[in-house]
């Protein structure tokens, strides 16, 4: 990238296709980035770092200060901007950089911070050493965005690059604090940085915060396009164009990112990242590109996210959870498998891959992940069926078999929201087409709610036989 000798002063101006979609995702944002602040005091509370330098409001650093000393940390303000009141007439403080640390590395931080010393700072950090080498080999950046893309994109031209990734890694949105991890991570697939963001979405939900997650989750999805041009950077969304300051450069630098999903309201028009009515080269439609894919492939990204999972690693960290102690039976099943909730019926599929006597079964309320459950396990596409399973003629849909499920696997998670009536007639379903329960959750349940023997008496089960922390099999009381 060729640079120009100047900067310009920070700045960020926001401009949305409509009042509806403003209205819609402006104040979403803010709660985004709350919730974010938030989850950088925790991570050093809950002692996965070190320290975390943050942003607040001069007002809000008394609570911050009275939350971090009752947790044994410190607060220490390293920078102020003021700003003029012309009612009392003399400057105001308005926001403070404060460091939240222990108070033996406080001394550390500060001589690192005051001689720029990146190194030291992502070690104090807690920033994986890829990431940190990657920041301090690409010096002399104000934004890390263009030599992120040279290492990760594919370069379309001189001055053009395409980069893709895990969502939750996606960097062209950091100018508007929308982000899963605070460090420039060295690629798009970072494992350590991924394993960061997993790491941040569990606070988040720890802290009640599974609203903004899913916002979050949902932006960085979408396709972007990030442009620069004499230090000016354009960042095009399906619904929102945001300009603010970057790099000064003499030509124009692009980068744009295909993203997973457009957002509800997207705008159309003739060029990336909006949505175009023309058809699609016969190349490019879906059929055609199915035809030369794996039934994982086909699915890309959903093949996680059907199954509630930010990225492919979490998923199979927690399916693997589930299968070391789930295993002895699994040998052993033979007959029908339902998996209540089933999303794409990948777990289902990893279960039938360890034993072929065991003919899947699974039904989901999104009909889009019905229909790639079939296409995961094309054998069985008639076994997977669009119905909620509090549903009373989930009876009706299985009736007809000639035996009953050997096992049920069912989250207790789903179980948590539901009325009564609904456990009711899903208990009544259970005691009459199944031979066995497994009731399960997932550590983000697991860390709000306990080990699921505790949600199995929340819900209304026994446990016959507890496997692990987060997976038993129970019987109806």
């Amino acid at each position: 990238m060729q640079q120009l000798d100047f900067q310009l002063h920070d700045f960020c101006r926001v401009c949305w296709t409509s009042t509806q979609v403003e209205n819609k995702w402006a104040d979403r944002i803010e709660l985004i980035k709350s919730a974010l602040s938030e989850v950088e005091i925790h991570s050093v509370i809950n002692d996965q770092r070190q320290a975390v330098l943050i942003d607040i409001d001069s007002d809000a650093f008394p609570s911050l200060f009275f939350q971090c000393s009752q947790a044994g940390y410190l607060a220490v303000p390293l920078e102020m901007d003021a700003i003029y009141d012309t009612q009392a007439q003399a400057p105001k403080i308005s926001e403070l950089k404060v460091l939240i640390t222990r108070s033996e590395l406080v001394e550390s931080f500060k001589k690192a911070y005051k001689s720029n010393n990146h190194y030291q700072l992502g070690k104090l950090f807690s920033y994986p050493d890829c990431c940190i080498d990657f920041y301090v080999n690409n010096p002399g950046y104000q934004s890390m965005i263009w030599p992120h893309a040279l290492l990760n994109g594919d370069k379309q031209a001189r001055r053009k690059i395409k980069i893709n990734g895990h969502d939750q890694l996606n960097p062209l949105l950091r100018n508007i604090g929308i982000q899963m991890v605070t460090h420039w991570d060295c690629s798009g697939t970072c494992e350590q940085s991924l394993i960061r963001a997993e790491s941040n979405a569990k606070i988040m939900i720890q802290l009640g915060y599974e609203n903004e997650l899913s916002w979050l989750r949902k932006i960085l999805s979408w396709p972007v396009e990030w442009s620069a041009l004499h230090g000016i950077a354009e960042i095009r969304l399906p619904i929102a164009k945001i300009a603010t300051n970057t790099d000064a450069t003499p030509y124009l630098y692009t980068i744009s990112r295909a993203g997973t999903e457009l957002p509800e309201k997207a705008a159309s028009g003739t060029r990336f990242p909006f949505q175009t009515l023309s058809k699609p080269k016969l190349t490019s439609r879906r059929l055609f590109i199915k035809g030369q894919q794996s039934s994982e492939q086909m699915l890309g990204q959903n093949l996680w996210k059907d199954n509630g999972f930010a990225t492919e690693a979490g998923m199979t960290n927690e399916h693997n959870t589930i299968f070391t102690d789930l295993q002895p039976i699994l040998k052993n099943l033979k007959g029908r498998l339902l998996d209540l909730a089933c999303g794409n019926g990948y777990f289902l599929k990893k279960c039938v891959a360890r034993n072929s006597s065991i003919i899947p079964y699974g039904c989901d309320t999104d009909l889009k992940r019905i229909e790639r459950a079939g296409l995961l396990q094309q054998k069985y596409q008639a076994h997977f069926f669009h119905m909620n399973m509090f549903n009373p003629a989930l009876k009706n849909t299985f009736k007809l078999l000639d035996s009953n499920f050997a096992l049920t696997m069912l989250m207790a998670g789903h179980l948590l929201s539901a009325d009564q009536c609904e456990k009711e007639l899903l208990f009544k379903f259970l005691d009459q087409y199944s031979d066995q329960v497994a009731l399960y959750c997932y550590e983000d349940w697991f860390l709000k709610h306990g080990e699921v023997s505790k949600l199995a008496e929340t819900i209304g089960f026994k446990v016959q036989e507890k496997l692990n922390d987060r997976l038993a099999l129970v019987a109806i009381r």
